[in-house]
């Protein structure tokens, strides 16, 4: 049988040094948009939680176990099983870390990975058209 074989762009991260690994493609729109949709998802429900007031510790850590499994839901769907507990390390996805949720801090760092490479990509495109025409091109 016949093949073919094209790059399809996925990157694989190493996430904190090594503690998880993930792989995607920072220029796939269904990706992106899936990843923005979950960030505003996780955004309005925290905003949503800031003025929310619970009856002792109790009903506070449920609570935040229930937001962090619906994140980790998110990450998971976006980047396969097990991908949210490689990535937290055991961590609330709600623990803070320089003012921000971890959940926050990690979206951020996947969403900054976007423009670079879409420019690189651009970048090497220009080359390979240009010499495809001027093959093709009569």
């Amino acid at each position: 049988m016949n093949a073919l074989n094209f790059p399809i762009g996925v990157k694989i991260f190493d996430v904190n040094d090594g503690a998880a690994q993930i792989s995607f493609n920072p220029t796939d729109v269904n990706f992106v948009s899936a990843l923005y949709d979950l960030f505003a998802e996780c955004a309005e429900r925290y905003e949503t939680d800031k003025d929310k007031k619970f009856e002792n510790n109790t009903a506070f850590f449920e609570y935040v176990r229930q937001r962090d499994a619906e994140v980790s839901d998110g990450v998971d769907r976006l980047f396969g099983e097990g991908a949210a507990a490689a990535v937290f390390q055991g961590h609330s996805a709600h623990a803070m870390a320089e003012g921000l949720p971890l959940w926050t801090n990690f979206f951020l760092a996947v969403i900054d990975t976007v423009p670079e490479e879409m420019s690189k990509q651009i970048r090497a495109s220009k080359p390979r058209v240009e010499k495809y025409l001027k093959k093709y091109h009569r």
